[in-house]
């Protein structure tokens, strides 16, 4: 039998060279979804590019396109927290980026196991949250991919914000708990997200780019 581990609470443009960008607002690829990574943990760009990269590929697979960005400046939505409980996700909104932040870790008694978060109905500031120290000893202590990791627990963590809920499922990267064989460079070739999965997350991608069209009407870019 194989060994099981849970690791969670709960065509394509790609841009994964983590473009940095001065303001939330100037950011993705026209008709892409755009993501804003903040590196608070201090991990190797290497890693988050190789990870990233990875993520991309399954999230084309699934029908979305991805726009990576990394701000330069330490903007505030870097430091909110939405913990709303409400599935009215976007409707009253004022960013047009889905926000992860990767920071170094928990106190050891807070979600022991756990190496990352989604907050799918979080309205402002971050979206999702990956402990990095916590996906380095978990994959030492199993005997995987560090890396590898960081792309299953990046990817997994934004599928629950483009599902709107927490809920995980029985088969596909939205299970709560993987075998080594997954956790693994090769084995992310067949990553993928189930088919109901997959329209349900374009929905809400759409749901972001109708958001960052009707922000750019609103705030149109300044020529002084």
């Amino acid at each position: 039998m194989k060994k099981l581990f849970p690791i969670f609470a709960g065509a394509i443009t790609l841009a994964v060279g983590l473009r940095p960008t001065a303001s939330a607002t100037e950011s993705a690829t026209p008709g892409s979804l755009c993501i804003h990574v903040y590196n608070h943990a201090g991990a190797p760009q290497e890693s988050v590019r190789w990870a990233i990269a990875q993520s991309a590929r399954v999230f084309r697979r699934a029908g979305i396109r991805t726009s990576w960005v990394q701000p330069v400046a330490d903007l505030p939505e870097a430091h909110l927290l939405d913990f709303s409980v409400s599935n009215k996700l976007l409707a009253t909104s004022q960013q047009s980026c889905l926000v992860v932040r990767l920071v170094k870790d928990l106190p050891a008694n807070q979600y022991p196991n756990v190496v990352g978060f989604a907050l799918p109905n979080a309205r402002i500031g971050v979206n999702v949250e990956i402990f990095f120290s916590r996906v380095k000893r978990q994959a030492m202590a199993d005997g995987v991919d560090a890396d590898a990791l960081l792309a299953y627990t990046l990817t997994h963590e934004i599928g629950h914000v483009l599902l709107r809920s927490l809920e995980h499922a029985i088969g596909g990267i939205m299970r709560a708990r993987w075998d080594h064989d997954s956790i693994r460079p090769a084995g992310l070739e067949r990553m993928a997200f189930l088919p109901e999965q997959a329209r349900q997350m374009r929905e809400t991608a759409e749901r972001f780019n109708l958001q960052k069209q009707t922000l750019a009407q609103l705030n149109p870019p300044r020529h002084d």
